[in-house]
């Protein structure tokens, strides 16, 4: 049995914007002629009803663009290319006034998970990406959680849903805010897991740390795949995991493993169980939490 140390992080991206155009009054599109030659044309044809406030150039010879604009409904978007093709789009929704906007699947299986009303903030991110065929949403909020050892303030969530209404992740950071998540340059990461598993159907991705998570339904399983790349912008797998009921029935060895700690730490309480594979193999992995604020995961590998 291996034993890792159980961390809350956020995933946070940093940018440095090298050239902006920024628009103060949005009732017209006057910027779109500012933009870059070789995007002008796929943005009209993307988002004809679209008033431009503006945008920044940065990256390697300033080879990425981020566009901000109002669509026909007054919501606020940003549109992402490099070297002249459309990378992702972000709309910002308001869960209450938008909710029109929102589909019907998406919003049930949002309702089945039970977050109280009182504990959501207004952020929730409609994401479409190239390589993924399904729109995702992307629902940010902080509560006050409770895990067996007592009140934890301040948990930032983030719960990304597909089109369809299938439920991809539903994580929490302690103390982080999710919302400066950005979703753009993933096209990569995406053919990447695409390779590896051929037969699968990519749903969404996010950002997961220093890593991307691709999303895949995989033998009938939503998958996490996480891929690294490098400082050299070379890829590599990391790991592939999903979540298992907290009252799945597993083999003897990993019973005796989660028991043994149990054991030697009485007081902590199981939280969560899942699937992981790695380059050293297949494990279950168990997360415990001892106290409010520290946990523990353990993890047992399938022989």
């Amino acid at each position: 049995m291996k034993t890792l140390k159980a961390f809350l992080s956020c995933a946070l991206m940093a940018t440095t914007i090298i050239a902006c155009d920024k628009n103060n009054d949005n009732t017209d599109d006057s910027h779109l002629k500012d933009l870059p030659e070789n995007i002008q044309g796929d943005f009209s044809s993307r988002y004809p009803d679209a008033k431009v406030d503006g945008f920044c150039l940065f990256g390697d010879s300033l080879n990425m663009a981020e566009i901000d604009f109002y669509d026909k409904d007054g919501l606020s978007n940003m549109a992402y290319y490099k070297d002249g093709k459309w990378l992702s789009n972000r709309k910002n929704i308001t869960l209450e006034a938008d909710s029109d906007l929102i589909p019907g699947k998406v919003y049930d299986t949002f309702a089945k998970l039970g977050i109280p009303k009182a504990q959501i903030i207004e952020h929730l991110f409609e994401d479409a990406k190239s390589g993924i065929e399904q729109k995702q949403y992307q629902f940010a909020f902080v509560g006050t959680y409770n895990f067996g050892t007592g009140d934890i303030n301040n948990y930032a969530n983030n719960i990304i849903i597909a089109e369809d209404g299938t439920l991809l992740s539903h994580n929490d950071y302690q103390l982080c805010d999710p919302v400066k998540i950005v979703p753009y340059v993933h096209t990569d990461f995406i053919q990447f897991a695409q390779s590896k598993y051929p037969e699968a159907k990519i749903l969404g991705s996010t950002y997961d740390g220093r890593n991307v998570v691709v999303f895949i339904s995989h033998e009938k399983i939503v998958k996490h795949v996480v891929i690294y790349k490098d400082d050299n912008n070379k890829l590599s797998w990391v790991k592939t995991w999903y979540p298992l009921d907290i009252n799945t029935n597993l083999p003897e060895s990993a019973i005796e493993d989660k028991n043994d700690y149990l054991s030697q730490h009485p007081d902590a309480k199981l939280t969560a169980i899942r699937h992981e594979e790695d380059a050293t193999g297949a494990y279950y992995c168990f997360t415990f939490y001892l106290t409010i604020d520290s946990g523990e995961i353990i993890s047992s590998k399938i022989e």
